[in-house]
């Protein structure tokens, strides 16, 4: 029998989840534009049901913090959205991303951009990924090998 329907992307594993992935159908720069630091939101923690307490009349045990982070959440301004939007760092600490130094307004560079779907109960989620954030002009620097004199 023939599917008949939208393939809505690959999924992708990032942290304990799997998310479908619409990136690839897009063009991130034509829809993120230039990027500016607006703030760094909060750490998303992995969670785990706790069976010290009462589960719902679902059988669904409440969840609790291990500690242990997933992504960092921060919010970046979009020129081409014109508004602020959310994006979950993946590959960097809470620490690394303050050693940036960023402040109001500093133009910033995304890594690796990943555009996500789901389907809630209350409709469609769209949510960005990146592994990492830098300060434009700083991306990468290249790693430079000692010359040897002879």
């Amino acid at each position: 029998m023939a599917k008949i329907g939208l393939n809505f992307g690959d999924k992708l594993q990032i942290a304990d989840k799997e998310y479908r992935v619409v990136s690839e159908g897009l063009n991130v720069q034509a829809l993120l534009g230039n990027l500016s630091w607006r703030r760094f939101e909060e750490p998303i923690f992995f969670t785990e049901p706790d069976e010290t307490k009462q589960p719902d009349r679902y059988g669904n045990y409440p969840e609790i913090p291990t500690g242990e982070v997933k992504w960092n959440d921060i919010a970046v301004f979009s020129s081409a959205q014109g508004q602020t939007v959310f994006v979950s760092i993946a590959d960097m600490s809470q620490h690394e991303i303050e050693e940036l130094g960023l402040k109001l307004g500093d133009e910033i560079e995304l890594t690796d951009v990943v555009v996500t779907y789901s389907y809630l109960n209350r409709g469609d989620v769209y949510k960005l990924f990146a592994s990492k954030v830098v300060k434009k002009g700083q991306g990468q620097k290249p790693k430079q090998e000692g010359k040897k004199e002879g």
